[in-house]
């Protein structure tokens, strides 16, 4: 059984939220998004890659895959900024700038 974007989007939002910080969850649901991006919602972007920013900082392999996530997701909102509302547009720049990736 495989996640649609929003179900992959509300799985690490839900566990940032009730502070469940599990590599394997989040590495799993990265490597997912970043093939999947374009099929993201501004507001389900927008939720990812906030929940990406609030975990604990993330090293190794875990840190490449949300450098690539955060370069991928980048590259997706620019495409299609008209769609973003104001609130999804303020939680993607504070999310790139809580996690230093600008």
């Amino acid at each position: 059984h495989t996640f649609n974007s929003q179900a992959l989007a509300n799985t690490v939002w839900a566990c940032t939220k009730v502070g469940h910080n599990s590599p394997e969850i989040f590495d799993a649901v990265c490597g997912e998004a970043i093939q999947k991006i374009d099929r993201f919602s501004s507001q389900s972007l927008a939720n990812m890659v906030w929940a990406y920013a609030k975990v604990v900082p993330i090293e190794g392999h875990s840190a490449h895959l949300k450098k690539q996530l955060f370069d991928t997701a980048a590259r997706s909102a620019i495409q299609r900024i008209d769609t973003f509302k104001p609130q999804e547009l303020s939680n993607m720049v504070w999310s790139y700038a809580k996690s230093g990736h600008l």
